[in-house]
């Protein structure tokens, strides 16, 4: 019984881990520590036309938590250089990385909620035609990733044989 928890705590430590990598590499931001430099904010903002007023609510809403998001971007990434850095056949091997699954798992979720928080704040903001017009993009920026494929492994736009990265 306490083989497998361990096992299943560290399995969940590596599939975090994972979501953190991608989380603070950029794949759920693009770089710069994962913000997207807010220049997705930006274009999504050209796109509903938002107003000058509305525009310095999104800058001052973006300028309150990035200072939150990027400490704990680094604490997620050195939680993972410490996962990797353990000794597997050190005596308290499975105790240290069941203590960082956990560390990774409670960064991660605040992480997901900051985002979560930010998007709100900024539906907030918007009136109801601009509303209207997010979720238009939000269903079409969802087709066009269907069409793609969940991972690209399908050629573009989901058609042949994949490129390199192909795993068929």
């Amino acid at each position: 019984m306490r083989k497998t928890l361990i096992i299943g705590l560290t399995a969940a430590a590596l599939t975090l881990g994972g979501l953190g990598t991608a989380v603070a590499s950029g794949k759920f931001g693009h770089g710069m520590d994962g913000m997207m430099g807010g220049h997705m904010l930006e274009r999504i903002s050209q796109k509903l036309d938002l107003t000058e007023e509305q525009q310095r609510q999104v800058d001052d809403m973006i300028a309150a938590n990035v200072k939150d998001m990027r400490q704990n971007i680094r604490n997620m990434k050195d939680l993972r250089m410490e996962l990797r850095k353990l000794d597997p056949t050190a005596a308290d091997y499975q105790q240290k990385s069941t203590q960082l699954a956990a560390d990774i798992a409670t960064a991660t979720e605040k992480m997901v909620l900051m985002r979560a928080e930010q998007r709100q704040d900024f539906n907030n903001i918007l009136n109801d035609e601009q509303r209207t017009e997010l979720a238009a993009m939000k269903e079409k920026m969802a087709e066009k990733w269907d069409k793609r494929g969940k991972h690209h492994f399908g050629g573009h736009n989901g058609e042949g044989k994949g490129g390199k990265h192909c795993r068929t």
